[in-house]
């Protein structure tokens, strides 16, 4: 017999609760067509705390989620159940610190920021903190509670329009798909497993999403390569212009000590030359003294000639006079004659 559907919401999510896990399988036609509420405490705090306390491991409110997600945005039905869940959520022992402020705007309950942290948080839960038996939470249970803790954050902040599909994607692949299983598995049951999914379409979303990344991850490394290749020719044309530089200069610092030897070695010219030209200079004042007063002394030895020739012809006596010129012409040629050979002219 086929079951009657849920009159109202509260009856949707008892139903729900009822038995944890169980799909819940309403059209989104049907869904949207619950009534939200039924009375003022019909989906109160302390009814919601009883459900709750009949699903430690959060089996149901991925299921509300997803039933969730069938409808439009604006949909009072859609607003109430991640409304609920998220009242849920924050009744559990992993949430009940972070999940009441999901979109952090509240700076005294800090929100998860990841997956990850959700997942670490379920590992500090303890069958206490559950109300369970210890013999009732083994790994198994531990691994599901774990799954299903970062399904129903993840479903939450992707319905509320905090992730995008490729953000979900990205931290259910750190935080759920990429956990290591515990014990090997053959080519053949991982193949079997891949074609046997009921629901095949969810695969070609995950197919998708990854070939896209890889797309993009190719492409970051082709033009990692480029670019790789690009500096690696910078640094060759560097290279080889460092060596020229370094040829120019070695160049260049021989042709300076060159230049600084001939410096030197002219300096070294000029200062010779310089005290050669003093100590000339010093035979030269010398000569010309020795040679100013022979000629003052031959001069004035013919200055008084003359003048006595000068008197003689006053006196008279011409043929003295004539005498004395004589002798002091000869005298005077002579001394021209001397100075032009000293002066090695003619």
């Amino acid at each position: 017999m086929r079951a009657s559907k849920p009159a109202d919401l509260r009856d949707l999510i008892e139903r729900a609760y009822r038995v944890p896990g169980r799909r819940v399988r309403l059209s989104g036609n049907d869904l949207s067509a619950l009534v939200v509420t039924s009375g003022a405490d019909a989906l109160g705090s302390q009814w919601l705390s009883d459900l709750a306390r009949k699903d430690p491991f959060l089996r149901v409110p991925p299921q509300l989620l997803a039933a969730a997600a069938t409808l439009r945005p604006n949909d009072p039905v859609r607003q109430a159940l991640i409304e609920l869940t998220h009242r849920v959520l924050a009744i559990h022992p992993i949430y009940h610190h972070y999940v009441a402020n999901p979109t952090g705007t509240d700076p005294d309950q800090p929100p998860f920021v990841s997956s990850a942290k959700v997942s670490e948080a379920a590992k500090k839960v303890t069958p206490e903190s559950l109300d369970v038996e210890p013999s009732a939470y083994r790994d198994a249970q531990r691994g599901l509670l774990r799954d299903n803790a970062v399904i129903s954050f993840a479903l939450l902040w992707v319905l509320q329009g905090h992730w995008s599909s490729a953000q979900f994607i990205s931290e259910m692949t750190s935080a759920v798909w990429a956990r290591p299983a515990t014990e090997a598995v053959s080519s053949a049951d991982i193949a079997v497993a891949l074609v046997t999914a009921g629901e095949r379409h969810a695969l070609n979303h995950l197919v998708g999403h990854f070939l896209v990344e890889h797309q993009k991850l190719t492409a970051q490394l082709n033009q990692a390569k480029d670019e790789t290749s690009a500096e690696r020719q910078r640094a060759d044309r560097s290279e080889s212009d460092n060596l020229a530089l370094r040829e120019a200069i070695a160049s260049e610092r021989s042709r300076s000590e060159s230049l600084a030897d001939q410096v030197t070695a002219l300096t070294s010219d000029i200062e010779a030359e310089r005290t050669n030209r003093f100590v000339d200079k010093s035979h030269m004042v010398d000569d010309y003294e020795v040679l100013r007063t022979q000629v003052i002394r031959r001069l004035g030895s013919q200055v008084e000639l003359l003048s006595d020739g000068l008197h003689a012809l006053r006196s008279g006596s011409t043929p003295v006079a004539e005498e004395f010129v004589d002798r002091a012409l000869t005298a005077i040629q002579q001394e021209v004659a001397r100075l032009k050979e000293l002066g090695g002219t003619r």
